[in-house]
């Protein structure tokens, strides 16, 4: 009877061994997970900060390529409007002067 409560006493000792070492194991295993997923986060945020950056430098050319358009078409707008201004004065003047005598 001795032998056997010998036997489960050792048996009980191991078994306790055996869980103290899986709660370490799993202790570690949580900490491993928990540091690469931290990395992995890092390096999407990185990742994704960088492709902002070029997506955000791409999108600053195109509007200062349109802001440039714009300029240049306003530029040939007012050209064109002052040639036809010089061109077309002396009617404008004449058509303006005949309005007011006639009233």
């Amino acid at each position: 009877m001795q032998d056997i409560i010998q036997a489960l006493c050792e048996i009980d000792v191991g078994a306790s061994q055996v869980m103290k070492s899986t709660e370490e194991e799993k202790a570690s295993l949580k900490n491993d997970y928990e540091t690469r997923i931290k990395e992995a986060e890092l390096k999407i945020h990185h990742e994704t900060q960088e492709r902002l950056n070029v997506l955000e430098s791409q999108l600053d050319a195109q509007v200062s390529n349109e802001i440039l358009k714009m300029k240049e078409d306003a530029s040939r707008n007012l050209e064109s409007l002052d040639n036809n201004y010089k061109a077309n004065h002396d009617q404008y003047v004449e058509t303006i002067f005949q309005k007011i005598i006639e009233v």
